[in-house]
Formats: C-alpha cells, sequence, structure tokens
C-alpha cells in the first residue's frame, strides 16, 4: 500500500489542487489549494526550526529540542518535540494531560478499534527517571552556567593538559 502512494505521489499533489477547485471554483483552489499547502509546510517546518531555538526542556537530551505548545497544537502533536526526543519510540508525544496531542488521540482511537496494536508508551517512572536535573535544566532554559554546573565543551582537558596538570 505504502508504495502505491509513492509511485502516485503527483496524482495525490495534483488531486489536492483539482477537487477544491472543482468544490469551489478558483475560491475553493486558492483557500483549499494554496492556502492549505503552504500552512501546512509551514507549521511542519516550524516543528524543528521552532523547537529547537525556542520553549522548555524537562528532558536531558543531549540537544537543543524543545516544547513549544502552540506548534504542540498546530502540528497535531508535534511541537512537544523534547519529549520525542527523549523518547522516540513513544507513540503519544503529549505526555502530560495538558499536551495536546492531537496524532496520539488518533492512534488511541486506532487501538481502540483494533486496528493498530503494540503501541508504544512510556511510563510515569522512566519518564521521572529521565527528567533534567534542576540545576542543568535552570542552566539551559536561562542560557547562563550557574554554580555547580559544568558545561560539556569544558568539561574535558586536552590530553597535555591532563599531564601537566593545568586546565
Amino acid at each position: 500500500m505504502a508504495l502505491f502512494f509513492q509511485r502516485t505521489f503527483l496524482l495525490w499533489v495534483a488531486l489536492g489542487f483539482v477537487v477544491p477547485y472543482l468544490l469551489d471554483g478558483w475560491r475553493g483552489l486558492l483557500w483549499g489549494g494554496l492556502v492549505r499547502m503552504f500552512l501546512s509546510h509551514h507549521i511542519t517546518f516550524s516543528v524543528n526550526s521552532i523547537c529547537h531555538t525556542f520553549g522548555q526542556r524537562p528532558f536531558d537530551t543531549g540537544d537543543r529540542s524543545t516544547n513549544q505548545w502552540l506548534v504542540g497544537v498546530l502540528a497535531l502533536g508535534e511541537g512537544w518535540h523534547n519529549n520525542h526526543h527523549a523518547f522516540p519510540r513513544s507513540a503519544v508525544h503529549g505526555l502530560r494531560w495538558w499536551q495536546i496531542d492531537l496524532s496520539a488521540y488518533v492512534i488511541m482511537i486506532l487501538e481502540w478499534l483494533g486496528l493498530v496494536w503494540h503501541v508504544q508508551r512510556i511510563s510515569p517512572a522512566a519518564q521521572a527517571a529521565r527528567l533534567a536535573k534542576p540545576r542543568l535544566a535552570e542552566s539551559a532554559a536561562t542560557g547562563r552556567r550557574l554554580p555547580g554546573t559544568v558545561r560539556r565543551a569544558h568539561a574535558r582537558r586536552s590530553g597535555s593538559q591532563q599531564r601537566k596538570g593545568t586546565r
């Protein structure tokens, strides 16, 4: 089935413009075709640009991924990007009750109907174990080095510095 959609991709793209035009003429083409395509692409691309720059980092993932609530809502749950980087196998990115994740809701409905199974979820214990240390999280959020935290780039000494005992 997936190969069918890959081979007929351009047909589906064309139908995405032709059907709105047939339903409502030029207005349908504008709103149902062009504006829809523009918004869906920009929201999708925002996940990797906005969610690696702005937002919160509840989990220590070793990268700059963040959770951004607005992108989370607009991108159907993909804006909970730090959650995704912390638990890439999870089908649910909105790990808290207030993190709206429409993709996960669709998966849950499909699971309830028996159409999907073996859905990966992350236990609260695994989430708690992966939470960022408070001092490191505060340092990452503010961009300042706090007492008691070490930046990774400065944590190691070069081989010659280790032998001499200097930093």
